[in-house]
């Protein structure tokens, strides 16, 4: 849930922009609002599942900013080989975002959490399941695909804590 809200709620602000997940194949400056608004969709779940996650995991306060820094690592991606070719910037930048994300969490869960090696893999494959549901029902879409099979590993990991 933290996650469809948080992509919800960032990327529905759009900075007065189009609302769709279409905004980032636009061109400059939409695909700049559009690199916005995620940044704050992810900004905003990496707080609401530091929430979450803050009785559970010591060092939790760093899930925010990793969520944020993959993120930006993402629209990195996505300006560098938009120019180009969009389709290609899209591409890389949404495979880069779902294995940043995961590297960078993993990184606040290892020695910690069970099984944590387990987040790379989860949160990639996720992403990636989630974006097509992204363009059918947008970000909420998005979010709820990408959040359900992240939350239900997250269980699964803590579960498995002492």
């Amino acid at each position: 849930m933290a996650t469809a809200w948080g992509l919800g709620l960032g990327m529905y602000t759009r900075f007065g922009r189009p609302r769709g997940i279409e905004t980032l194949l636009s061109a400059p400056p939409e695909l700049g609002y559009g690199c916005a608004a995620f940044l704050l969709g992810v900004a905003v779940v990496g707080l609401l599942e530091w929430l979450l996650l803050r009785r559970h995991v010591e060092r939790a306060f760093l899930w925010a900013p990793a969520s944020v820094a993959a993120g930006a690592v993402s629209v990195a991606v996505v300006l560098a080989f938009t120019p180009s070719d969009p389709d290609v910037g899209w591409l890389a930048g949404t495979a880069c975002f779902g294995l940043a994300a995961g590297v960078l969490q993993w990184r606040v869960l290892a020695g910690r959490v069970p099984r944590a090696g387990w987040w790379v893999v989860v949160t990639t494959v996720a992403w990636l399941v989630g974006i097509p549901l992204g363009e059918e029902l947008g970000w909420n879409g998005l979010g709820a695909g990408y959040g359900l099979l992240r939350g239900t590993a997250l269980v699964w990991m803590l579960r498995g804590r002492r």
